[in-house]
């Protein structure tokens, strides 16, 4: 399995606005074959947010990721997570993981 994670900040007035796109997006991501797409929100450090994708090997995630990025519907997406979380300014964190172990 390879699993993508990203994390930013959400300021606490667009919570709700940045789950409905976070729903919005999870539903591209799952059109497209995206194994799963979770978003947790820190327990003790509210605003911070987790974004995991997972699939089934990195080839399946390049596949996956162009025909998103290739999507129509991705960039008017794109363009309300920039306003939601100042990404521009603050991009999100990224990062890519192999699993090698599960119980």
């Amino acid at each position: 399995m390879y699993i993508v994670m990203y994390r930013y900040k959400v300021p606490g007035n667009m919570r709700k606005r940045y789950l409905e796109l976070m729903r919005k997006t999870a539903d591209l991501y799952a059109e497209h074959g995206c194994l799963s797409y979770e978003v947790l929100e820190d327990a003790q450090h509210k605003g911070d947010w987790l974004e995991i994708n997972r699939f089934r090997n990195k080839a399946h995630y390049q596949e996956i990721h162009t025909a998103v990025d290739k999507d129509p519907q991705i960039e008017t997406l794109w363009q309300e997570f920039c306003s939601i979380t100042e990404a521009r300014k603050n991009p999100p964190l990224k990062n890519e993981y192999e699993l090698r172990m599960r119980s």
